[in-house]
This record gives structure tokens, C-alpha cells and sequence, in this order.
């Protein structure tokens, strides 16, 4: 739009089976028109012809159910530690 980005969608990392997508992010007044599917389609693609499971980071909520939407499976959970000294 006007040479504005208004969604965006990365992979990085990963191990030799693995790619972790992120990034994935599309302006306020442009959601709800299938960017962000477009855009996950398209990594998630990319990487599996490479031979990658694509992966990604979410919290419960919204993303996730967009995630899964897209026929991505939950497989485990995360969290954070501090270490304090």
C-alpha cells in the first residue's frame, strides 16, 4: 500500500528438521483480509519443500486459534525462568 509494508512473516533458527517462523504480523487497518494466512501458507510452504516442519511460538488465545486454523498442531508448552542473583 503506498510502498508501506502492511503485513510481514519470517523463518528463522531452527535445527536440521526444524525452522521456527515469526514475525508474523500485519497492520491494524489491513487484518481480517488473509494476509497473515497468506503469509504463513507461503513459510510454511518454503519450508516444507526444504524438508522443515515448520514451528512457531504462541500463547492461548487468538493466535493460537489462527494457528490452528491453518492445521498447526499445539505440541507442548514453554516458559520463561529468572535467575536472580
Amino acid at each position: 500500500d503506498e510502498g508501506r509494508i502492511i503485513a510481514h512473516g519470517n523463518s528463522a533458527g531452527g535445527t536440521d528438521k526444524t525452522s521456527m517462523m515469526g514475525g508474523i504480523s500485519v497492520a491494524e487497518g489491513y487484518r481480517r483480509r488473509g494476509y497473515g494466512q497468506q503469509i504463513v501458507r507461503r513459510i510454511a510452504g518454503e519450508l516444507q519443500q526444504r524438508g522443515k516442519i515448520p514451528c512457531v511460538f504462541a500463547v492461548e488465545g487468538g493466535v493460537s486459534e489462527f494457528l490452528r486454523n491453518l492445521k498447526f498442531e499445539k505440541y507442548g508448552e514453554w516458559g520463561t525462568i529468572q535467575i536472580q542473583e
